[in-house]
């Protein structure tokens, strides 16, 4: 299972931040996460589910997952009615330079190679249940 646990949001309410949490036979690892502000905002709260991990081509596409490098995006399917569609997890580019943030996909802030193996390795198990909740932490 794998859990985006959003624990801050900007006022504006269209960027969230949090931890990625990958649970495992062993426990969990946890990443820090970001989720907008651009498009429509964060990931809607929810059920999703997780059935792969795919490298990035050069030219923006994607074969099957056959190994390790980046970048790579691993796609998420809702379980619940909505409009939006084409959510990813993946790295955030700040990391390379480019701008914070994402369409709403959950961004790996640090760390994303050690996040992909760690995906890759509950998906060997089949699809994965992908929770976003919400924690908010107080002010």
């Amino acid at each position: 299972m794998i859990i985006f646990n959003i624990t801050e949001k900007s006022k504006d309410g269209k960027e969230a931040t949090g931890d990625l949490l990958i649970l495992n036979e062993g426990g969990y690892k946890s990443y820090p996460c970001i989720s907008g502000p651009w498009g429509k905002g964060h990931l809607p709260l929810g059920n999703y589910t997780v059935e792969s991990c795919y490298l990035m081509k050069d030219d923006g596409t994607v074969d099957a997952f056959k190994g390790e490098g980046a970048p790579w995006v691993a796609p998420l399917t809702p379980r619940f009615k909505t409009d939006r569609t084409g959510f990813y997890i993946h790295g955030d580019t700040t990391k390379n330079g480019g701008i914070r943030g994402t369409k709403g996909c959950p961004g790996i802030s640090k760390n994303d190679l050690e996040a992909q193996k760690e995906i890759v390795k509950v998906l060997n198990k089949g699809v994965v249940p992908f929770i976003v909740l919400e924690n908010l932490k107080k002010q």
